[in-house]
């Protein structure tokens, strides 16, 4: 009996390292201190380490890289679409495509 390792299916599929090198290089655009977990304390409550995220502008550089990746996942024929679909079944591709062309339904005539 195998073991089954969903994690395999994306380490292994090419989109999926083609996706992950792309996201690596946005991420270099950006300095490492917004990508720091805000609630971890040294000695700070969580709303002063808010407060100082906030005020060095690290909010707008923060949602500067948002929205680069977020442009990467929802890009057409992009690396992690092509990875989407990939890794689906032939059932839930064919449910997919009648989602994309939209419900066509004959004209009852009575």
């Amino acid at each position: 009996m195998s073991y089954y390792d969903p994690a395999y299916e994306y380490k292994s599929n090419e989109n999926y390292k083609e996706f992950l090198k792309q996201k690596e290089e946005i991420k270099q655009k950006y300095p490492s201190c917004i990508f720091e977990i805000i609630g971890r304390t040294e000695n700070k409550t969580t709303k002063e380490l808010n407060q100082e995220y906030l005020s060095k502008g690290y909010r707008e550089i923060h949602q500067q890289y948002l929205k680069e990746l977020a442009d990467l996942i929802f890009e057409p024929h992009g690396s992690f679409q092509n990875m989407s679909w990939d890794i689906m079944t032939d059932a839930q591709q064919v449910n997919q495509e009648r989602l994309a062309r939209g419900k066509k339904r004959p004209k009852l005539e009575y």
